[in-house]
């Protein structure tokens, strides 16, 4: 693979650079040489997805298919809310539908996905505080825990895996409530 050499170009003279390259007449031009390990690092991730993701990496935690992969094809309807719900322009998703239909579970794959590509704070609203740590702790951490990829972010810490916030080494989840279900 060939190393890739990237010029800096320095057209004013900062207080860093040494004094024989400050009294220079033409820009000053550093290169840049990247490891192995800083290229994978800083390179860019291709978008991929939610319901890519999902099949790859979300075990289902609860109901009939327990211990399996996600299939998109069990819930076809639920594949194209997943996609919309990580494009830039969609501000509000809608979801109209029957119970029991895998919404929740839905919902569950959007924050796995997060967690694994768009990482940021979380925020889990319930209508009570009993159903928000319930669902942390028989819905959320079960998901992460299954999923190889999202165990790893895991911090090992007892602490971080609370039923009304759970700490990752790279963002929060947090659990909140309404204190009414109107």
């Amino acid at each position: 693979m060939m190393e890739s050499i990237a010029p800096i170009i320095i057209e004013d003279s900062p207080s860093w650079l040494p004094e024989s390259l400050k009294e220079r007449k033409e820009d000053v031009r550093l290169f840049v040489r990247f490891s192995q390990a800083e290229r994978v690092v800083y390179r860019k991730r291709s978008r991929i997805p939610a319901s890519d993701w999902a099949e790859r990496h979300r075990v289902i935690t609860r109901g009939p298919y327990e211990g399996t992969k996600w299939k998109n094809v069990t819930t076809p309807y639920l594949k194209d809310v997943l996609d919309a719900s990580f494009f830039p322009s969609v501000e509000t998703i809608i979801v109209c539908a029957a119970p029991q239909t895998g919404k929740s579970a839905m919902v569950d794959t959007c924050i796995g996905y997060a967690i694994d590509r768009a990482p940021g704070p979380a925020l889990y609203i319930y209508p009570d505080e009993n159903t928000a740590k319930e669902n942390s702790v028989d819905r959320i951490l079960p998901m992460i825990r299954k999923s190889p990829r999202l165990r790893s972010y895991l911090t090992g810490a007892a602490d971080d895996e609370a039923a009304t916030r759970i700490n990752l080494q790279h963002m929060q989840v947090y659990m909140a409530w309404a204190s009414s279900a109107i």
